[in-house]
C-alpha cells in the first residue's frame, strides 16, 4: 500500500499532528487545519464506538452478576472469566478486534467499584487526566473521553 512507502508514513503522521503546514499559503494552511480535524473526528468516533460496545458487554454482565468485572486495565478482560466469550462476543463480528482500545490505538483506561465503571481514553494526545471530568467540549484536540454506566460523561460535541 501507499502507507507502507518509505517516508510516506512519517509524512502522514507529520500531518495529521498538525507539523506540516504552509505558512506562506494560508489556504493550504486551512486545508491542513480542516484535514486535522476531519483526521481527529473519525478517530474520535472510532474511540466512542469501541468505548460504547464495551459498555454494552459491561452492562449486560452487570446485569448476570450484580457487578461489573474488577480488573485493573480493559487487556485484563480478554482473560476475565466468560467476560469475552459470553458477553463482548455478543457485540463483535467474528475476525473483528475487540474494542478494547481508542482510534489512536491506546488501550483504554478502566476503573470499576461494585456495580459502577469508568471507560477513559486520553484522546489524541494520548494523556489521560483522570476519571473525575465531566461535560461535553468543542476543542477536540488533546481532550480525554469518558464512558460510565451506560452513558457518556466527558466528551466532544461533533458535527454531523
Amino acid at each position: 500500500s501507499l502507507k507502507k512507502e518509505e517516508g510516506v508514513e512519517d509524512v502522514y503522521n507529520q500531518f495529521v499532528q498538525g507539523l506540516m503546514t504552509d505558512n506562506s499559503n494560508p489556504q493550504v494552511d486551512k486545508f491542513f487545519a480542516k484535514m486535522r480535524r476531519a483526521s481527529i473526528t473519525s478517530r474520535l468516533k472510532i474511540t466512542m464506538r469501541n468505548m460504547y460496545i464495551l459498555g454494552l458487554a459491561i452492562e449486560s454482565f452487570k446485569a448476570s452478576y450484580s457487578y461489573v468485572p474488577d480488573v485493573v486495565d480493559v487487556d485484563q478482560l480478554k482473560t476475565y472469566g466468560d467476560f469475552v466469550s459470553k458477553y463482548l462476543s455478543r457485540y463483535v463480528k467474528p475476525g473483528q478486534p475487540l474494542p478494547l482500545e481508542d482510534g489512536w490505538g491506546n488501550y483504554f483506561y478502566y476503573k470499576s467499584a461494585d456495580q459502577d465503571y469508568w471507560i477513559g481514553s486520553g484522546g489524541s494526545d494520548g494523556k489521560f487526566s483522570g476519571f473525575d471530568q465531566k461535560g461535553a467540549y468543542t476543542e477536540l484536540e488533546n481532550n480525554d473521553v469518558i464512558y460510565s454506566n451506560a452513558k457518556f460523561v466527558y466528551l466532544p460535541k461533533l458535527e454531523e
